[in-house]
């Protein structure tokens, strides 16, 4: 659950914005390919980081909307943006389906 939940957290529109926002507002628009190498190297070791600072410490409740839809995409919320060092309580709130939403945390 914890890779799955991490892995939408990290590969997520707001964090691939986040790794690259600093390179384009100093040198303006870049090329796709420099852009997405730019991407990819800063967001290379993000997901590995914040699963193991997770581990089997965390706590997960799985929410359950039968009326309404949990938004897909970036259309959650983390407090893990572009990590370069292990958070210290990371917490995500992802959908899964439109109907279904996990949340993760790791109490400090």
């Amino acid at each position: 659950m914890t890779e799955c939940a991490v892995s939408l957290a990290v590969r997520g529109p707001m964090n691939r914005e986040a790794s690259v926002a600093l390179a384009e507002r100093q040198r303006g628009p870049l090329a796709t390919s420099e852009r997405n190498a730019l991407i990819g190297l800063n967001m290379r070791n993000s997901h590995r980081v914040i699963a193991d600072s997770i581990k089997s410490r965390g706590k997960f409740v799985a929410v359950y909307s039968q009326g309404r839809e949990f938004v897909f995409g970036d259309g959650f919320f983390h407090n893990v943006k572009n990590v370069q060092n292990v958070p210290w309580s990371p917490e995500l709130f992802v959908p899964i389906t439109p109907h279904v939403s996990v949340l993760v945390c790791r109490p400090s």
